[in-house]
């Protein structure tokens, strides 16, 4: 008399690697999407670090913000010259290209003052940096961040 053998068989093993395989395929690019939405999420607040940076830059300046009168760029490294911003991680967007030259991820409005609208852009990041087309993390004076799918207003 012959006795069973417990083990699985190999169609039993192959049909549960096809399933794990299928439930992996449809969940990659859920889990792409929600890291791509975690990236733009650190580089909005980012960009509130850098806000709260410059409104004490602009309390002690005269209600001037930092601007060298040259780069957007540029003048967010003042922030960090002059000790406002501590780390330099906040200048650079997460899912930003890794700009090797040290150069910060974000543009910076010139020549705001105190009196300058709410609704003036403060910084805005590189539309490289997401992959939308044409998509911006745009931080405004009255220090609130909204993404927009085009070149910011004001």
């Amino acid at each position: 008399m012959r006795t069973k053998n417990s083990g699985f068989t190999l169609l039993e093993i192959l049909t549960v690697v096809a399933v794990i395989s299928i439930l992996v395929s449809l969940l990659l690019p859920a889990m792409s999407m929600s890291r791509r939405r975690v990236m733009q999420v650190q580089c909005q607040n980012n960009l509130k670090q850098i806000g709260y940076a410059a409104k004490t830059y602009a309390l002690d300046y005269k209600a001037h913000y930092p601007s060298d009168g040259i780069s957007g760029k540029t003048s967010l490294e003042l922030l960090t010259e002059n000790k406002y911003l501590e780390n330099r991680r906040v200048l650079y967007c997460p899912s930003g290209n890794g700009d090797s030259s040290g150069v910060a991820d974000f543009y910076f409005a010139h020549f705001l003052t105190e009196d300058s609208p709410d609704s003036s852009p403060l910084a805005v990041d590189d539309s490289t940096n997401h992959y939308a087309p044409l998509s911006y993390n745009v931080l405004y004076l009255d220090g609130h961040v909204d993404r927009s799918d085009g070149p910011p207003q004001g």
